[in-house]
């Protein structure tokens, strides 16, 4: 997760910065970003480690991450993650979630 989010990070300066944010709003956003990032990061570990798979929050988590990816500039993987949340096959839906987020 933690190569996601520093790749996420750079591609969020570069964006913001492309806008015209000043370097103390792309600081602050960029750490909002990562806090959030870090704190669904968790969240969806937990959902993964549960016994018994809740996916509506697995969902909710995939949908959360795509969220904060697509804002923060990293479109290639928030696409994946709308793939993933429409997909049945739930255990296939792990195994890349895994693979994604180097879990």
């Amino acid at each position: 997760m933690t190569e996601l989010i520093e790749t996420t990070i750079e591609l969020a300066k570069k964006n913001f910065r492309s806008i015209g944010f000043k370097e103390e709003q792309i600081a602050q956003l960029v750490f909002l970003g990562r806090k959030d990032l870090e704190q669904e990061g968790e969240n969806l570990k937990r959902i993964l480690s549960n016994n018994e798979m809740d996916i509506q929050a697995l969902n909710d988590s995939l949908h959360a991450l795509k969220g904060l990816l697509s804002n923060m500039g990293n479109k290639q993987i928030a696409d994946k993650l709308i793939e993933l949340k429409g997909s049945d096959n739930i255990q296939l839906k792990i195994e890349q979630i895994k693979t994604i987020f180097k879990l």
